[in-house]
């Protein structure tokens, strides 16, 4: 039995590791050909790894980290010089939300506010040293460097935003009635019409956004945190992905990526400010 045990750990990691990049290197083939990576799941997706179930399987993350670096052309040195600096990011935002005892379910807007500053503000520190690391690595100029800190913030930020309570958020059904299912999955529904024909426009279409931001609060009231997380996650691949598709250029893709970090952030708010309302009346008429 006992030594089944390290067996058993060995292959979770393995399988998880696999999982991580697998996503990850899907999210990389719907982005723009020939430019720094906008979406990055794989942080998002290893924060909610090792927050909700452990530090333990910091291992999976780490090799996935380290896959998906030299399976895009970096050296193996680079590789896990990336891979490092991710772990960092990761368990920086995990110590942060430990030490604070922010509750998974995001309950109060205390909790929210403490994991969106986490996100916002570790990567900060993750691209500062992924920029130290390119002029150690390859010599960039002061404009590549910029942008390719930014990047790395901006990627990383959005990526924990979105994928962090999405994973959390979905591990329970966070529907309570069927009703609440099928609204919630109406909206999805029209989200994913409206973001593919917004998408399919390009460059255009970037000022008609805003469309969009009623129908992810809805769903934030509809479904909560898990609901306006989902959108937020639609919203991703498919305005980023269909954009690629049609050679977005790179400050449209950004704000379309800004965008979608802010739209889901609110519905983030008002997810919690709706469940705040619904808890105060509940407890003031029994």
């Amino acid at each position: 039995m006992e030594l089944q045990r390290p067996a058993r750990y060995v292959a979770t990691v393995v399988a998880l590791a696999t999982a991580l990049a697998a996503l990850s290197f899907a999210a990389l083939r719907l982005q723009p050909v020939g430019q720094t990576s906008l979406v990055y799941p794989a942080t998002g997706l290893g924060a909610a790894l090792l927050w909700g179930f452990g530090v333990r399987w910091w291992p999976a993350v780490f090799l996935a980290q380290f896959v998906l670096s030299y399976r895009t052309g970096n050296p193996p040195l680079v590789a896990s010089f990336v891979a490092t600096i991710e772990m960092l990011v990761i368990l920086i935002f995990c110590a942060v939300v430990i030490h604070h005892r922010v509750s998974r379910e995001f309950e109060r807007l205390r909790d929210l506010g403490i994991f969106v500053a986490a996100v916002f503000l570790t990567p900060i520190l993750g691209g500062l040293i992924a920029g130290v690391g390119s002029q150690i690595f390859e010599k960039l100029n002061t404009e590549t460097l910029v942008a390719d800190v930014l990047s790395f913030w901006l990627s990383d930020f959005v990526s924990m935003l979105i994928f962090v309570p999405l994973v959390l958020g979905w591990r329970k059904w966070p529907f309570r009635s069927r009703i609440h299912f099928q609204r919630w999955l109406a909206l999805a529904v029209l989200l994913m019409l409206l973001g593919a024909a917004i998408a399919e426009r390009g460059e255009p279409a970037s000022n008609t956004l805003f469309l969009l931001l009623p129908i992810v609060v809805f769903t934030a009231l509809v479904a909560g945190i898990p609901g306006a997380a989902a959108a937020g996650g639609i919203l991703l691949f498919i305005l980023v992905g269909i954009g690629s598709m049609q050679h977005l250029e790179r400050a449209d893709a950004i704000i379309r990526v800004v965008f979608i970090g802010t739209a889901t952030a609110t519905g983030y708010v008002l997810a919690v400010v709706w469940r705040e309302r619904e808890h105060g009346a509940s407890r003031l008429f029994h």
